[in-house]
Protein backbone atom coordinates (compact mmCIF):
# COMPACT_ATOMS: atom_id res chain seq x y z
CA UNK A 1 0.00 0.00 0.00
CA UNK A 2 1.38 3.19 -0.75
CA UNK A 3 1.07 6.52 1.09
CA UNK A 4 1.50 8.92 -1.58
CA UNK A 5 -0.66 10.35 -4.02
CA UNK A 6 -3.04 7.11 -4.47
CA UNK A 7 -3.07 5.82 -8.31
CA UNK A 8 -6.39 4.91 -9.49
CA UNK A 9 -8.19 5.28 -13.16
CA UNK A 10 -10.31 7.94 -13.22
CA UNK A 11 -12.63 5.62 -15.09
CA UNK A 12 -12.98 2.63 -12.17
CA UNK A 13 -13.12 5.20 -9.02
CA UNK A 14 -16.74 5.53 -8.90
CA UNK A 15 -17.32 2.28 -8.97
CA UNK A 16 -14.74 0.71 -6.93
CA UNK A 17 -15.49 3.60 -4.11
CA UNK A 18 -18.96 3.25 -4.35
CA UNK A 19 -19.93 6.50 -2.89
CA UNK A 20 -23.27 7.29 -3.27
CA UNK A 21 -24.85 3.67 -2.11
CA UNK A 22 -23.04 3.72 1.08
CA UNK A 23 -23.17 7.45 2.45
CA UNK A 24 -26.29 7.71 3.63
CA UNK A 25 -25.79 10.76 6.16
CA UNK A 26 -25.42 9.87 9.78
CA UNK A 27 -27.93 10.59 12.57
CA UNK A 28 -27.22 14.06 14.63
CA UNK A 29 -26.22 16.21 11.49
CA UNK A 30 -26.65 19.78 12.63
CA UNK A 31 -28.91 22.08 10.61
CA UNK A 32 -27.08 25.31 8.82
CA UNK A 33 -25.94 27.03 11.68
CA UNK A 34 -26.21 24.59 15.02
CA UNK A 35 -23.58 23.45 17.12
CA UNK A 36 -21.73 20.49 17.25
CA UNK A 37 -22.33 18.78 20.97
CA UNK A 38 -19.57 17.22 22.56
CA UNK A 39 -19.58 13.41 21.55
CA UNK A 40 -17.71 10.43 23.90
CA UNK A 41 -16.61 7.78 22.26
CA UNK A 42 -17.33 4.67 25.31
CA UNK A 43 -14.10 3.15 26.71
CA UNK A 44 -12.99 -0.56 25.86
CA UNK A 45 -13.14 -2.84 28.45
CA UNK A 46 -9.94 -4.54 29.51
CA UNK A 47 -11.59 -7.76 30.37
CA UNK A 48 -13.02 -8.70 27.38
CA UNK A 49 -8.90 -9.06 26.45
CA UNK A 50 -6.62 -12.29 26.49
CA UNK A 51 -9.47 -14.28 25.73
CA UNK A 52 -9.01 -18.05 24.15
CA UNK A 53 -11.54 -18.97 21.66
CA UNK A 54 -13.45 -17.41 18.59
CA UNK A 55 -14.35 -13.49 18.89
CA UNK A 56 -16.86 -13.55 15.49
CA UNK A 57 -15.00 -11.66 12.87
CA UNK A 58 -17.25 -9.00 11.60
CA UNK A 59 -17.87 -8.59 7.77
CA UNK A 60 -15.55 -8.31 5.57
CA UNK A 61 -15.30 -3.69 5.11
CA UNK A 62 -15.30 -1.83 1.69
CA UNK A 63 -12.13 -1.06 1.00
CA UNK A 64 -10.76 2.32 1.93
CA UNK A 65 -9.08 4.30 -0.44
CA UNK A 66 -5.61 3.62 1.30
CA UNK A 67 -3.65 6.69 0.71
CA UNK A 68 -2.43 10.26 1.84
CA UNK A 69 -2.00 13.37 0.26
CA UNK A 70 -1.77 16.29 1.85
CA UNK A 71 -2.26 18.98 -0.86
CA UNK A 72 -4.33 18.93 -4.20
CA UNK A 73 -6.03 21.07 -6.87
CA UNK A 74 -9.01 20.16 -8.67
CA UNK A 75 -8.07 20.28 -12.49
CA UNK A 76 -10.07 22.24 -15.08
CA UNK A 77 -11.47 25.33 -15.53
CA UNK A 78 -11.10 28.75 -14.10
CA UNK A 79 -11.22 28.85 -10.28
CA UNK A 80 -14.21 30.19 -8.69
CA UNK A 81 -15.89 30.94 -5.60
CA UNK A 82 -18.66 28.10 -5.59
CA UNK A 83 -20.60 27.21 -2.81
CA UNK A 84 -19.35 24.36 -0.54
CA UNK A 85 -22.38 21.91 0.51
CA UNK A 86 -22.81 20.20 3.52
CA UNK A 87 -20.41 17.40 4.18
CA UNK A 88 -21.12 13.76 3.54
CA UNK A 89 -20.70 11.72 6.12
CA UNK A 90 -21.17 7.34 5.83
CA UNK A 91 -19.73 5.26 8.59
CA UNK A 92 -18.26 2.04 6.93
CA UNK A 93 -17.04 -0.87 8.90
CA UNK A 94 -13.73 -0.07 10.80
CA UNK A 95 -13.92 3.49 9.55
CA UNK A 96 -16.02 6.73 8.51
CA UNK A 97 -16.46 8.44 5.37
CA UNK A 98 -16.30 11.92 4.57
CA UNK A 99 -16.95 13.30 0.62
CA UNK A 100 -16.92 17.09 -0.05
CA UNK A 101 -17.94 17.83 -3.33
CA UNK A 102 -15.75 20.79 -4.94
CA UNK A 103 -15.49 22.85 -7.98
CA UNK A 104 -12.88 23.09 -10.65
CA UNK A 105 -9.79 24.78 -9.43
CA UNK A 106 -10.84 24.47 -5.95
CA UNK A 107 -7.63 23.61 -3.79
CA UNK A 108 -7.54 21.19 -0.41
CA UNK A 109 -4.54 21.02 2.18
CA UNK A 110 -4.78 18.42 4.82
CA UNK A 111 -3.02 18.99 8.21
CA UNK A 112 -3.41 16.37 10.97
CA UNK A 113 -3.46 17.76 14.54
CA UNK A 114 -3.73 15.87 17.49
CA UNK A 115 -7.57 14.60 17.34
CA UNK A 116 -8.39 17.37 14.54
CA UNK A 117 -7.74 16.66 10.90
CA UNK A 118 -8.37 20.44 9.05
CA UNK A 119 -8.70 19.99 5.57
CA UNK A 120 -8.14 23.86 4.61
CA UNK A 121 -10.22 24.83 0.92
CA UNK A 122 -9.79 27.62 -1.62
CA UNK A 123 -11.76 28.43 -4.83
CA UNK A 124 -15.32 27.48 -2.37
CA UNK A 125 -17.51 29.59 -0.16
CA UNK A 126 -19.11 28.40 3.42
CA UNK A 127 -21.38 29.01 5.64
CA UNK A 128 -20.66 28.09 9.51
CA UNK A 129 -22.10 24.72 9.90
CA UNK A 130 -21.55 21.67 12.25
CA UNK A 131 -22.63 18.26 13.34
CA UNK A 132 -21.54 15.48 15.96
CA UNK A 133 -21.58 11.59 14.49
CA UNK A 134 -21.80 8.43 16.84
CA UNK A 135 -19.30 6.59 14.95
CA UNK A 136 -16.23 5.15 17.02
CA UNK A 137 -13.72 6.87 14.00
CA UNK A 138 -15.46 10.34 13.80
CA UNK A 139 -16.44 12.37 16.87
CA UNK A 140 -17.82 15.85 14.85
CA UNK A 141 -17.16 17.90 12.46
CA UNK A 142 -17.18 21.64 11.67
CA UNK A 143 -17.18 23.20 8.59
CA UNK A 144 -15.87 27.52 8.71
CA UNK A 145 -15.67 30.15 6.80
CA UNK A 146 -11.78 31.53 6.09
CA UNK A 147 -10.60 34.13 3.91
CA UNK A 148 -10.69 33.04 0.02
CA UNK A 149 -11.97 29.66 0.95
CA UNK A 150 -12.85 27.57 4.10
CA UNK A 151 -11.77 25.06 6.51
CA UNK A 152 -13.14 21.71 7.57
CA UNK A 153 -11.95 20.04 10.47
CA UNK A 154 -12.89 16.23 12.01
CA UNK A 155 -12.44 15.45 15.43
CA UNK A 156 -11.51 11.95 15.78
CA UNK A 157 -9.93 9.93 18.35
CA UNK A 158 -6.32 11.27 16.90
CA UNK A 159 -4.14 11.39 13.87
CA UNK A 160 -1.11 12.65 12.72
CA UNK A 161 0.85 13.48 9.38
CA UNK A 162 1.31 9.42 8.28
CA UNK A 163 -1.70 7.81 9.89
CA UNK A 164 -5.55 8.15 11.44
CA UNK A 165 -6.82 9.07 7.79
CA UNK A 166 -6.65 8.32 4.46
CA UNK A 167 -7.80 10.29 1.28
CA UNK A 168 -8.20 10.45 -2.31
CA UNK A 169 -9.24 13.33 -4.58
CA UNK A 170 -11.57 12.27 -7.47
CA UNK A 171 -11.91 14.17 -10.20
CA UNK A 172 -15.22 15.41 -12.63
CA UNK A 173 -16.40 12.13 -14.22
CA UNK A 174 -19.03 11.77 -16.47
CA UNK A 175 -20.89 14.86 -15.36
CA UNK A 176 -20.17 14.04 -11.98
CA UNK A 177 -18.28 17.12 -9.94
CA UNK A 178 -15.04 16.15 -8.08
CA UNK A 179 -15.01 15.12 -4.56
CA UNK A 180 -12.53 14.78 -1.73
CA UNK A 181 -12.87 11.32 0.03
CA UNK A 182 -11.39 11.04 3.27
CA UNK A 183 -11.42 8.16 5.46
CA UNK A 184 -10.41 8.23 9.23
CA UNK A 185 -9.91 5.18 11.49
CA UNK A 186 -7.37 5.72 14.30
CA UNK A 187 -6.45 1.94 13.26
CA UNK A 188 -4.94 3.20 9.98
CA UNK A 189 -1.22 2.77 9.96
CA UNK A 190 1.30 4.12 8.42
CA UNK A 191 1.95 2.97 5.00
CA UNK A 192 4.98 4.67 3.80
CA UNK A 193 7.82 2.01 2.04
CA UNK A 194 10.52 0.89 4.93
CA UNK A 195 13.46 2.60 4.42
CA UNK A 196 16.96 0.05 4.54
CA UNK A 197 17.47 2.01 7.68
CA UNK A 198 14.58 1.92 9.65
CA UNK A 199 15.02 -2.60 8.50
CA UNK A 200 18.15 -2.13 10.61
CA UNK A 201 18.59 -2.32 14.57
CA UNK A 202 21.67 -1.02 15.93
CA UNK A 203 24.18 -3.53 16.68
CA UNK A 204 24.46 -3.92 20.91
CA UNK A 205 28.05 -2.70 21.85
CA UNK A 206 30.89 -5.98 21.60
CA UNK A 207 30.78 -7.52 24.68
CA UNK A 208 33.39 -6.93 27.37
CA UNK A 209 36.07 -9.62 28.82
CA UNK A 210 33.99 -11.19 31.49
CA UNK A 211 30.23 -10.11 30.11
CA UNK A 212 27.26 -12.61 31.41
CA UNK A 213 25.97 -13.93 28.19
CA UNK A 214 22.60 -13.92 29.87
CA UNK A 215 22.71 -9.75 29.45
CA UNK A 216 23.07 -10.16 25.87
CA UNK A 217 20.01 -12.25 25.88
CA UNK A 218 16.19 -12.07 25.58
CA UNK A 219 12.93 -14.61 25.61
CA UNK A 220 10.37 -14.02 22.97
CA UNK A 221 7.20 -15.63 23.83
CA UNK A 222 4.63 -15.70 20.86
CA UNK A 223 1.54 -16.17 22.75
CA UNK A 224 -0.95 -19.41 22.49
CA UNK A 225 0.31 -22.38 20.05
CA UNK A 226 -1.09 -26.25 19.70
CA UNK A 227 -4.60 -26.60 21.33
CA UNK A 228 -4.52 -22.78 22.46
CA UNK A 229 -5.60 -20.97 19.18
CA UNK A 230 -5.91 -17.42 20.93
CA UNK A 231 -8.23 -15.32 19.88
CA UNK A 232 -9.97 -15.86 16.10
CA UNK A 233 -10.66 -13.25 13.80
CA UNK A 234 -9.32 -11.98 10.50
CA UNK A 235 -6.69 -13.92 11.95
CA UNK A 236 -5.69 -16.68 14.67
CA UNK A 237 -4.04 -15.35 17.32
CA UNK A 238 -1.43 -17.89 17.76
CA UNK A 239 -0.24 -18.02 14.17
CA UNK A 240 0.04 -14.16 14.06
CA UNK A 241 2.01 -13.86 17.24
CA UNK A 242 4.40 -16.35 15.57
CA UNK A 243 4.95 -14.45 12.94
CA UNK A 244 6.00 -11.32 14.65
CA UNK A 245 8.64 -13.13 17.12
CA UNK A 246 10.32 -15.05 14.21
CA UNK A 247 10.49 -11.29 12.43
CA UNK A 248 12.05 -10.06 15.97
CA UNK A 249 14.49 -12.85 16.05
CA UNK A 250 15.56 -12.17 12.82
CA UNK A 251 16.41 -8.29 13.53
CA UNK A 252 17.77 -8.96 17.41
CA UNK A 253 20.17 -11.55 16.07
CA UNK A 254 21.67 -9.18 13.17
CA UNK A 255 22.08 -6.81 16.26
CA UNK A 256 23.98 -9.33 18.52
CA UNK A 257 21.32 -10.33 20.53
CA UNK A 258 21.11 -13.95 21.84
CA UNK A 259 17.19 -15.22 21.30
CA UNK A 260 15.43 -17.94 23.06
CA UNK A 261 11.85 -18.82 21.81
CA UNK A 262 9.38 -20.61 23.91
CA UNK A 263 8.28 -22.23 20.53
CA UNK A 264 9.13 -22.03 16.84
CA UNK A 265 6.72 -23.73 15.96
CA UNK A 266 2.57 -24.52 15.90
CA UNK A 267 2.65 -25.72 19.14
CA UNK A 268 1.84 -25.71 23.34
CA UNK A 269 4.31 -25.79 25.69
CA UNK A 270 2.30 -28.48 27.95
CA UNK A 271 -1.40 -29.61 27.69
CA UNK A 272 -2.31 -28.04 30.87
CA UNK A 273 -3.22 -24.26 30.56
CA UNK A 274 -1.21 -23.47 34.08
CA UNK A 275 1.84 -25.34 33.06
CA UNK A 276 1.84 -24.06 29.57
CA UNK A 277 1.38 -20.25 30.96
CA UNK A 278 4.41 -21.08 33.86
CA UNK A 279 6.94 -22.80 31.75
CA UNK A 280 6.81 -19.61 29.81
CA UNK A 281 8.80 -16.57 31.70
CA UNK A 282 10.32 -19.88 33.14
CA UNK A 283 12.67 -19.74 30.05
CA UNK A 284 14.16 -16.56 31.29
CA UNK A 285 15.42 -17.89 34.76
CA UNK A 286 19.02 -17.37 34.60
CA UNK A 287 19.26 -17.54 31.27
CA UNK A 288 18.14 -14.52 30.19
CA UNK A 289 17.61 -10.34 30.73
CA UNK A 290 14.18 -10.27 29.57
CA UNK A 291 11.20 -11.63 29.02
CA UNK A 292 8.55 -10.34 26.26
CA UNK A 293 5.53 -11.67 25.44
CA UNK A 294 3.28 -11.48 22.50
CA UNK A 295 -0.35 -11.66 21.86
CA UNK A 296 -3.29 -10.44 19.89
CA UNK A 297 -6.46 -9.04 21.23
CA UNK A 298 -9.95 -9.21 20.26
CA UNK A 299 -13.32 -7.65 21.27
CA UNK A 300 -16.92 -9.70 21.69
CA UNK A 301 -18.92 -9.04 18.30
CA UNK A 302 -21.42 -6.49 20.06
CA UNK A 303 -18.53 -4.04 20.22
CA UNK A 304 -15.62 -4.87 17.61
CA UNK A 305 -15.64 -1.42 16.26
CA UNK A 306 -14.54 -0.54 19.34
CA UNK A 307 -11.33 -2.41 20.21
CA UNK A 308 -8.33 -0.90 17.98
CA UNK A 309 -4.59 -0.40 18.57
CA UNK A 310 -1.57 -1.51 20.45
CA UNK A 311 -1.02 -1.86 24.24
CA UNK A 312 1.88 -2.99 26.31
CA UNK A 313 1.07 -4.95 29.78
CA UNK A 314 3.36 -5.28 32.53
CA UNK A 315 3.39 -6.51 36.02
CA UNK A 316 5.13 -5.26 38.92
CA UNK A 317 7.73 -8.24 39.36
CA UNK A 318 10.61 -6.46 38.73
CA UNK A 319 11.81 -2.92 38.73
CA UNK A 320 13.03 -3.24 35.01
CA UNK A 321 9.49 -3.98 34.20
CA UNK A 322 7.97 -1.06 33.73
CA UNK A 323 10.98 0.63 31.89
CA UNK A 324 10.44 -2.26 29.19
CA UNK A 325 7.07 -1.83 28.64
CA UNK A 326 7.36 1.86 27.92
CA UNK A 327 10.30 1.37 25.24
CA UNK A 328 8.24 -1.57 23.74
CA UNK A 329 5.17 0.85 23.48
CA UNK A 330 6.77 3.93 21.98
CA UNK A 331 8.35 2.23 19.83
CA UNK A 332 5.95 0.11 18.44
CA UNK A 333 3.76 2.99 17.84
CA UNK A 334 6.60 5.20 16.54
CA UNK A 335 7.11 2.50 13.88
CA UNK A 336 3.46 1.95 12.92
CA UNK A 337 1.85 5.19 13.96
CA UNK A 338 -1.41 2.85 14.53
CA UNK A 339 -3.25 3.90 17.50
CA UNK A 340 -1.70 3.68 21.63
CA UNK A 341 -3.65 2.41 23.94
CA UNK A 342 -0.60 3.01 26.21
CA UNK A 343 0.71 0.73 28.82
CA UNK A 344 -1.11 -1.31 31.41
CA UNK A 345 -0.49 -2.62 34.77
CA UNK A 346 -1.84 -5.70 36.03
CA UNK A 347 -0.85 -8.25 38.09
CA UNK A 348 -3.49 -11.05 36.56
CA UNK A 349 -1.50 -11.94 33.93
CA UNK A 350 0.04 -15.40 34.51
CA UNK A 351 2.95 -14.57 32.25
CA UNK A 352 4.28 -11.69 33.63
CA UNK A 353 3.55 -12.41 37.06
CA UNK A 354 5.64 -15.48 37.35
CA UNK A 355 8.87 -14.08 35.60
CA UNK A 356 12.16 -13.26 37.66
CA UNK A 357 13.37 -10.75 35.06
CA UNK A 358 11.67 -7.81 33.77
CA UNK A 359 9.04 -8.94 31.61
CA UNK A 360 6.45 -6.97 29.50
CA UNK A 361 3.37 -8.41 27.26
CA UNK A 362 2.45 -6.53 24.22
CA UNK A 363 -1.39 -6.63 22.21
CA UNK A 364 0.01 -6.01 18.52
CA UNK A 365 -4.04 -5.18 17.70
CA UNK A 366 -7.40 -6.61 17.45
CA UNK A 367 -7.82 -9.41 15.32
CA UNK A 368 -11.39 -8.63 15.61
CA UNK A 369 -11.75 -5.22 14.51
CA UNK A 370 -12.17 -4.76 10.69
CA UNK A 371 -8.99 -2.35 10.12
CA UNK A 372 -6.63 -3.39 12.69
CA UNK A 373 -7.54 -7.59 11.68
CA UNK A 374 -6.59 -6.64 8.14
CA UNK A 375 -3.70 -4.62 9.58
CA UNK A 376 -2.00 -7.86 10.67
CA UNK A 377 -2.40 -9.61 7.55
CA UNK A 378 -0.13 -6.96 6.00
CA UNK A 379 3.66 -7.56 5.50
CA UNK A 380 4.37 -3.98 5.94
CA UNK A 381 2.70 -3.71 9.38
CA UNK A 382 4.43 -6.72 10.83
CA UNK A 383 7.43 -5.37 9.93
CA UNK A 384 6.98 -2.51 11.34
CA UNK A 385 5.43 -3.85 13.93
CA UNK A 386 8.85 -6.12 14.27
CA UNK A 387 11.34 -3.57 14.40
CA UNK A 388 9.37 -1.49 16.86
CA UNK A 389 9.45 -4.47 19.16
CA UNK A 390 13.33 -5.26 18.44
CA UNK A 391 14.07 -1.39 19.28
CA UNK A 392 12.37 -1.48 22.03
CA UNK A 393 14.71 -4.38 23.34
CA UNK A 394 17.36 -3.53 21.90
CA UNK A 395 17.14 -0.20 23.69
CA UNK A 396 16.29 -1.98 27.05
CA UNK A 397 19.30 -4.03 26.61
CA UNK A 398 21.71 -1.54 26.02
CA UNK A 399 20.22 1.05 28.76
CA UNK A 400 22.87 1.10 31.87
Amino acid sequence: MACTVFALAVQSASAQLNLEPTLPLLPGLSAPGGAAPTVTVPATDPSEDHTDGPAAPPPKPPGNVKGLSLSGRVDGGVPRAAPLGIPRVGKQNGYTRVVLTLPAGATYRVTPDGRDLHVDLTGVTADTLSGATNTDELRAWRLTPTPGGARLTLTTPGVTTRSGWHNLLLPEDGGQSARLVTDVSPAFFDTRPLTAAERTITPLPAPAPGDNPADRTVVLDPGHGGKYPGAIGAVTEKAVTLDIALRVRALLRAAGVTVLMTRETDTHLFTSLNADLNARPALATNQARLFVSIHANAMPAASVNKGFGVETWWNPNHTGSPALAQALQANIIRMTGTFSRGLKNTQSLAVLRGAQVPAALIEVGFVSHPVDGDNLKDDLYLDRLAIGIAQGIRDTLAAP
